[in-house]
Order: structure tokens, then C-alpha cells, then sequence
């Protein structure tokens, strides 16, 4: 869950309604996460693929 209350799952971010706001691309959901100091997350795929969302970050 992140401060502003938004929630990753099965390789989406979402609202706590559901919306989608962003997705890992390349199919498939995340492996592991891990959110820096700054806030940026990370997540890692199984795929070997390693993405990175900041705050902010346009979609």
C-alpha cells in the first residue's frame, strides 16, 4: 500500500476502488518489490525485467 492509498496487485497499480493506474508491460505480474527512500518502486518480474515507478511519474 502506498501513502496515497493506492495498492499493487497481480502486476497492477490500483486505487482501493480498482481502477488501474499503471501495469508492469510485457504481460505478467510482479515478483518481488521494494520501494527506496525517495518512494520510487521497484518491482521485478519473473521474466528477469526490472521496472521502476517514482511519484509523480506520468503514466
Amino acid at each position: 500500500m502506498t501513502k496515497d492509498q493506492r495498492i499493487w496487485a497481480g502486476g497492477a497499480l490500483r486505487t482501493l476502488d480498482g481502477e488501474i493506474l499503471a501495469e508492469l508491460t510485457g504481460g505478467g505480474g510482479g515478483h518481488g518489490m521494494t520501494v527506496s527512500h525517495d518512494g520510487e518502486v521497484f518491482a521485478a518480474q519473473l521474466s528477469g525485467r526490472v521496472q521502476k515507478f517514482a511519484a509523480g511519474s506520468p503514466d
